[in-house]
């Protein structure tokens, strides 16, 4: 089988290929790569749960202390002035 100049002169040189296969990540990397980002989005979703829980929890003492506040008779959210 006969191949043309045009042909001979795409062929790759082994030099050309390690020096491609160098920018080239390995498929462990990529494995690496993307536990990694799936442990960001896992600890993100987490987060996100844990800030849902704190707002309910902030919103649930700022309506205890709005009533504590009321029964002392003092507005509650002038304290934040005195401190």
């Amino acid at each position: 089988m006969n191949i043309t100049v045009e042909q001979f002169n795409q062929l790759v040189t082994k030099d050309d290929l390690e020096l491609r296969m160098q920018n080239v990540a390995s498929r462990r990397q990529v494995n690496d790569l993307m536990t990694a980002v799936q442990g960001l989005a896992k600890r993100i979703d987490d987060f996100k749960t844990e800030l849902a829980a704190l707002y309910s929890t902030t919103r649930r003492h700022d309506r205890r202390f709005g009533k504590i506040g009321n029964i002392l008779k003092i507005d509650y959210h002038d304290v934040d002035d005195v401190i």
